[in-house]
């Protein structure tokens, strides 16, 4: 694919099955830089700082195939 657009609900980023798709379809399968990774709702997003880092902290772990595939793709709030 040309570019991944992974849009993520800011209320509840990244959970268990998002790290499935990542691992299971994107992981070895798509270079990183082409995968970007969007947080809706920020506007009523609280502690959006927060949400941002525990994203990149999430998307910094080892996916399948053992490497830490996606460290620096953008997390980007609209």
């Amino acid at each position: 694919s040309h570019a991944v657009i992974y849009l993520l609900y800011s209320g509840q980023p990244f959970h268990r099955e998002d790290h499935e798709f990542f691992s299971n379809f994107l992981a070895g399968n798509v270079s990183p830089e082409r995968v970007v990774v969007l947080l809706s709702k920020a506007d009523m997003c609280s502690d959006l700082r927060n949400v941002e880092k525990y994203v990149r902290d999430q998307l910094s772990k080892e996916f399948e195939g053992g490497e830490s595939f996606f460290k620096n793709v953008p997390v980007l709030p609209i």
